[in-house]
């Protein structure tokens, strides 16, 4: 059987959605200002996939799609597409980086992308990482942005190998395509 390609997950992906949720797809879609109204506005799941591929690449399309159903609160659907993409395999050109090796070479870059801070801070508490107190100082820091940046810059750069592992480990299975993607480049 062959895999599936990004252009088919996400064609997938929107085929099944609501007219409701499609609706707040394109609008999410169209507020990230990388396409014009009259590029998707009408127009069906196969074009949006389209103009969609057009505007981010093959390569991102996925990780794109998956930030703007978490946005919507169609996480069903976003881990549907991750799931999806993993089953496909993203083909990475560099050798498996260490995780420590990786949060230093891209930690401007985490800060400024990761979206899915939530059920990374749980894994990170759960698997005694951070403590409880830890925790709260990072959650309550007002938006994503910041909460990574504390994370990284004032708990996991004074941590040892073993933690910053598991911290890539955890970052691989809620930001897979940002892993990817980073460790390709």
């Amino acid at each position: 059987m062959a895999s599936k390609t990004p252009r088919r997950i996400l064609n997938d992906i929107l085929e099944d959605m609501s007219g409701k949720n499609f609706d707040k797809f394109r609008s999410e879609l169209l507020d990230r200002k990388v396409v014009r109204q009259n590029q998707v506005e009408g127009k069906d799941y196969l074009v949006l996939t389209d103009v969609m591929i057009e505007a981010y690449s093959e390569k991102r399309v996925l990780k794109e799609a998956e930030d703007i159903l978490r946005a919507i609160k169609c996480g069903q659907a976003a881990d549907e597409l991750v799931v999806a993409a993993q089953q496909k395999g993203q083909p990475s050109n560099a050798a498996p980086s260490d995780g420590s090796d990786f949060l230093d070479r891209n930690s401007l870059y985490l800060i400024r992308r990761v979206t899915n801070i939530g059920p990374i801070l749980d894994e990170l508490l759960f698997k005694k990482i951070i403590g409880p107190e830890v925790y709260a100082e990072i959650d309550a820091e007002p938006t994503i942005q910041n909460k990574v940046k504390k994370l990284i810059n004032v708990h996991l750069m004074k941590k040892g190998k073993v933690e910053k592992n598991i911290f890539y480990d955890i970052l691989k299975q809620q930001e897979p395509f940002l892993v990817a993607e980073l460790e390709e480049n």
